[in-house]
C-alpha cells in the first residue's frame, strides 16, 4: 500500500468573467479535466481543471476556469503503477472537495446563485480511463 508523506495544495488559476446576463435559468454545462504528472524524483502532482465557456450558439452568464493541483509525495515507492493510480483516483478524491469549495465560493461572492458541483467519486468522474496509461516508463 502507498503512503504519503508529504501534500500540498497550489491554485494554479482562478478566472471569472460575469457576462451580465438577465436572470433565468441557466443550465452551466462545464469539463473537469485531470492531469498527472512527475515533478521531480520525490515528488508529483495531480491537477483538476473546471471550464465553463460559453460555445457559438450558446452564451452563459458566466466564464469560469478553474484548475488546482496537489502534489504528493509518497514514502519509498518505485512502484510507478501504484502512484499512477493513486494520482488518478484517490489524487482526485483528495482535490475535488476544494475544487467545488472553490466554486461555489466564487459565484456566491460575485452575488450570483452559487454553482455547486455534485459530490462524485473519481471512479465514476473519469471511467473510460480504468488502469489505462502512466505518465512515466
Amino acid at each position: 500500500m502507498i503512503k504519503v508523506i508529504k501534500m500540498m495544495l497550489v491554485t494554479d488559476k482562478v478566472e471569472l468573467t460575469n457576462n451580465h446576463l438577465p436572470m433565468g435559468k441557466f443550465k452551466v454545462d462545464h469539463v473537469i479535466r485531470r492531469d498527472i504528472g512527475r515533478i521531480n524524483e520525490k515528488a508529483y502532482f495531480t491537477q483538476l481543471t473546471l471550464e465553463i465557456k460559453d460555445k457559438p450558439d450558446l452564451k452563459y452568464p458566466i466564464n469560469m476556469h478553474v484548475a488546482i493541483k496537489g502534489i504528493f509525495e509518497f514514502e519509498q515507492n518505485d512502484n510507478i503503477n501504484e502512484i499512477n493510480q493513486f494520482l488518478k483516483y484517490q489524487g482526485v478524491n483528495l482535490i475535488y472537495p476544494y475544487l467545488r469549495s472553490m466554486v461555489t465560493n466564487l459565484t456566491i461572492n460575485a452575488m450570483m446563485a452559487p454553482i455547486i458541483l455534485p459530490i462524485i467519486d473519481a471512479t465514476q468522474m473519469f471511467k473510460e480511463e480504468s488502469d489505462v496509461s502512466s505518465f512515466v516508463n
